[in-house]
């Protein structure tokens, strides 16, 4: 007897930049059974993540960015031509931007071709910035019987998705990230030769985006605590965003001299393996960020705030620190505790990767995601 022919499974998403959500759609069509499923990404902006799923024999389609007026339109119609084409048998979008042209682009598929699509949205956010969460409410109220299901990478998460955003507990899945097991390399020369004259002692890094729900100002506010206790101690950012430059500027004051900031590097989870601590004091919508994940593989300690996923992730004083958000003297405490003590840090650090191999195992992982593409794609629509 044959063996079936794999079906299409249709990831969209904004763009292909470094980033966590951008990171998980890569994993994502990387680790569907290709037994059963034919990966294929669409985005607006290709980016270092597209060569990456080119190399792995995945096809990258690009459509217009939904600008301007009409973009959106435009961008649902070219949505559409491609569900035309490949009869995916699950579309699944990450981001409201993408999620809005998705819907819109099934709505119209149904219409003309008198086809249902299942649809899955992977949220990624707890909380929302500004005016978008009135945004996504309305579209649900209008355009939620499209969903076949919800999918968030946190159980924290549920609550804001249920209570804010109303959506459905009976069509919400929560698969929490996880990452291969990966050999990343000798990350301490790797920060040493992106950094003029390397390091006098310990080493923070940082890796996210630079906005301001990520708390970066709180955590140059608790280095000016590190620098005076831990004078040696180096702060390296990693990521680039709408504050760098005020951020720059805020560490240009005296008592910050050891802060470096390298913008956005497809190295980064091998810097950040090189760190004595990763730290991450975001303060709104983080959910279950890789850039700890990476921390933790790497078997570094990590000291991060209490809000969102990371509470899930962190187990306090086991493989890491937690402390309140907004919160930049209990931040540097909690920095200078890892960084004064090295066999400290090293316990914290191994208790991280036992952690992450016993609490988020991969293949667990891989597990979860294939039963939540086979259920959503089932004529239940259903996962079993």
């Amino acid at each position: 007897m044959s063996e079936p022919t794999p079906r299409t499974a249709l990831f969209v998403l904004p763009g292909l930049q470094l980033g966590g959500a951008e990171r998980h759609v890569v994993l994502l069509a990387q680790h569907l059974d290709q037994q059963r499923w034919r990966s294929r990404v669409v985005t607006f902006r290709d980016g270092p993540y597209g060569d990456e799923l080119r190399a792995s024999g995945i096809p990258v389609d690009l459509v217009p960015e939904p600008a301007g007026a009409g973009g959106v339109a435009r961008t649902a119609r070219a949505i559409r031509g491609l569900v035309r084409r490949h009869r995916p048998a699950v579309v699944s979008a990450q981001h409201f931007a993408a999620d809005l042209p998705v819907r819109l682009a099934l709505l119209q598929h149904r219409a003309m071709a008198g086809g249902r699509v299942p649809y899955v949205v992977w949220k990624h956010t707890y909380g929302h910035i500004g005016h978008r969460g009135r945004r996504e409410r309305a579209v649900e109220s209008v355009l939620g019987g499209l969903v076949s299901g919800y999918a968030a990478v946190c159980y924290t998460q549920v609550t804001y998705l249920r209570g804010q955003l109303g959506l459905p507990t009976q069509k919400m899945e929560v698969v929490q990230n996880s990452l291969p097991a990966t050999t990343v390399g000798d990350g301490r020369a790797a920060l040493a030769a992106v950094v003029p004259g390397g390091f006098p002692g310990p080493v923070a890094v940082v890796v996210g985006a630079l906005r301001a729900d990520k708390g970066h100002r709180d955590l140059l506010d608790a280095w000016r605590d590190v620098a005076r206790q831990v004078p040696d101690a180096s702060l390296v950012v990693v990521g680039d965003g709408p504050e760098r430059r005020a951020l720059e500027q805020v560490a240009a004051a005296p008592g910050l001299e050891r802060v470096h900031f390298l913008g956005a590097r497809v190295d980064a989870p091998l810097l950040a393996a090189g760190a004595d601590v990763f730290v991450l004091a975001s303060y709104n919508i983080e959910c279950f960020p890789y850039a700890v994940l990476e921390a933790m593989a790497g078997g570094v300690p990590v000291v991060t705030t209490a809000t969102g996923g990371l509470a899930e992730m962190v187990d306090h004083g086991v493989t890491g620190l937690l402390v309140p958000p907004m919160a930049p003297r209990a931040l540097g405490e909690a920095l200078v505790e890892v960084l004064g003590s090295p066999a400290r840090a090293a316990e914290l650090g191994a208790g991280g990767r036992r952690r992450l191999a016993e609490a988020f195992p991969f293949d667990r992982w891989i597990s979860e995601v294939n039963e939540l593409y086979d259920g959503w794609s089932a004529p239940s629509g259903r996962r079993t």
